[in-house]
């Protein structure tokens, strides 16, 4: 005989319908795996991705590219004087990604609360 201290002495806790489908097991997010995955491809079809998530996405991988490429450095002092923290590049413009401003982290959040660039992501 084994010890199975670990199982509950009520039994195994029973299994849930699919509240999409009606059928399968759900799972710990409460659908089952098939209707997770179709409600994952719902949600990423319909959801807003524009132009301006796309000059996001460029200049960020164009700095990253240039810093990676050695052609940009990054300084390790904030444009504001901050030392010791981890340096961002703040784009200024995304339709010119090469445009930033260095700025720690706190400083680059306290830029963008002040001087929003408007719903780009």
């Amino acid at each position: 005989m084994t010890n199975n201290w670990w199982r509950s002495p009520i039994g195994p806790e029973p299994k849930r319908a699919c509240p999409r489908c009606g059928g399968r097991e759900a799972k710990a997010n409460g659908q089952c795996a098939p209707c997770s995955r179709q409600h994952m491809r719902e949600y990423m079809r319909t959801r807003p991705r524009g132009v301006k998530s796309s000059l996001v996405r460029a200049a960020h991988n164009a700095i990253n590219n240039a810093i990676r490429d050695g052609n940009l450095t990054r300084p390790t002092v904030c444009e504001n004087g901050c030392t010791g923290k981890v340096i961002e590049a703040a784009h200024i413009d995304y339709s010119q990604p090469f445009l930033v401003r260095w700025l720690c982290r706190s400083c680059h959040r306290r830029w963008d609360q002040a001087d929003p660039k408007g719903d780009v992501r």
